[in-house]
């Protein structure tokens, strides 16, 4: 599984918030890739991703993401819902990590919890989800909304993929 996003948008929160149950304040950038094993009860199986949560930043390992992508069977756009301009980044996310694997993707907007700092609404969330026809969640690291559900939904599309 990939987790791909601009820098500050909770890539790594929302993995540990489900990993972990926990959530940590103050922002410590991924630089480049950092793995993590997932477990994920789905009904009588027991699942286990590794999460690639791939660094946000310009950098420059940019020309050398698409090396990150390579295997991934399903894949996270995280956006944070206070700042407008990690929406519009989304669709180049997804354009760069589906390049040489079509595979199911979930837009998530995250920092639901900031109610008063949003500015990219659920419709914008909506809109840019159709557009790159793929399912959305909206969710907070911080507070653990819908973290849960995310990573169900994510095996779900995994095994519905592969026709299981």
């Amino acid at each position: 599984m990939i987790v791909v996003g601009d820098y500050q948008v909770g890539k790594t929160s929302i993995i540990k918030r489900f990993k972990e149950e926990i959530f940590t304040e103050g922002y410590l950038p991924t630089l480049h890739l950092k793995i993590s094993k997932v477990k994920i009860n789905y009904g009588e199986t027991n699942v286990n991703f590794l999460c690639w949560d791939v660094g946000g930043q310009n950098t420059q390992m940019t020309p050398f993401r698409n090396r990150f992508y390579e295997g991934a069977q399903t894949g996270i756009i995280v956006v944070d819902r206070t700042r407008e301009k990690t929406l519009i980044n989304a669709e180049k996310w997804y354009q760069d990590s589906t390049k040489s694997n079509k595979i199911p993707f979930i837009l998530v907007g995250n920092k639901s919890d900031l109610v008063d700092d949003i500015v990219v609404d659920e419709q914008d969330l909506k809109d840019m989800a159709e557009k790159l026809d793929i399912n959305l969640f909206l969710t907070s690291a911080k507070t653990g909304e819908n973290i849960n559900n995310l990573f169900t939904n994510l095996v779900y599309m995994y095994f519905e993929s592969r026709n299981f």
